[in-house]
């Protein structure tokens, strides 16, 4: 867990790991996300109900690279 100060409301905050930031992205804008910032590598949306979320490169070792969560 990772606490961190943040210049919006405070509520919780969710990091999503991709290998492919730019797919991830356009498939969360599809389903109503709005892009806020691209900072350092990751990209900040806000999901319709206005909570913000990173997506962010693989941040764990056991990542596994294009894994169908649906195999």
């Amino acid at each position: 867990m990772i606490l961190q100060k943040v210049e919006h409301a405070s509520r919780v905050h969710l990091d999503i790991e991709t290998d492919d930031i730019e797919a991830e992205v356009e498939r969360l804008q599809a389903l109503g996300a709005i892009e806020i910032a691209r900072i350092q590598g990751w990209v900040v949306l806000e999901a319709p109900s206005g909570h913000r979320f990173c997506v962010v490169k693989p941040q764990r070792p056991d990542f596994t690279v294009n894994d169908d969560p649906h195999a």
